[in-house]
């Protein structure tokens, strides 16, 4: 009996997901797997910085068209970026509708002009440094995937560190 449901959970989805590529052909628009982009909300982010360890976010609001023309960017970026980062890098979009967002203060510190990109490289919020062109975002984010973490940084001065440490001291 638990085979029979759960083989028609299973049924249930591969419809639901037929259907809907099916409804976003019908659209002329991409479907859910060809959207390289995560949309994330407040309840959301948390969980995508965990699995993520390299992410650039877009934060903007609805109805701004330069932060549209932001994410249309964000959008063509990630296919390129798929490839050459060997997926180590994700790019996503965090549209903010109130500006009480417990979320956004957290990580935002001071006033915050939209639209505004925020690397996250393992949960930590840095700044953005390239321009919001295709180009940039490609050249800033596969920077940032070649470099090695803090942690591994140390870990390696900390294995170095004995040998020639206890050398000097005999």
């Amino acid at each position: 009996m638990m085979r029979l449901v759960l083989l028609a959970r299973i049924l249930l989805l591969l419809c639901l997901a037929a259907s809907r590529t099916a409804a976003a052909k019908a659209k002329g628009k991409k479907s859910d797997a060809a959207d390289e982009l995560l949309y994330l909300t407040d309840s959301t982010l948390e969980v995508a910085l965990e699995a993520h360890p390299l992410l650039l976010i877009s934060v903007s609001v609805p109805g701004c068209g330069v932060c549209d023309a932001v994410d249309k960017r964000l959008r063509k970026a990630a296919p390129e970026l798929r490839v050459k980062a060997k997926a180590a890098v994700k790019l996503g979009q965090l549209r903010i509708d109130s500006p009480d967002s417990p979320v956004l203060g957290r990580i935002v510190q001071g006033a915050l002009s939209l639209p505004k990109l925020i690397v996250f490289r393992e949960g930590e919020a840095l700044d953005y440094t390239g321009d919001d062109s295709k180009e940039s975002i490609v050249k800033t984010m596969l920077a940032l995937a070649s470099r090695d973490t803090v942690q591994t940084l140390r870990s390696v001065k900390q294995a170095q560190s004995p040998s020639w440490h206890n050398d000097t001291a005999s």
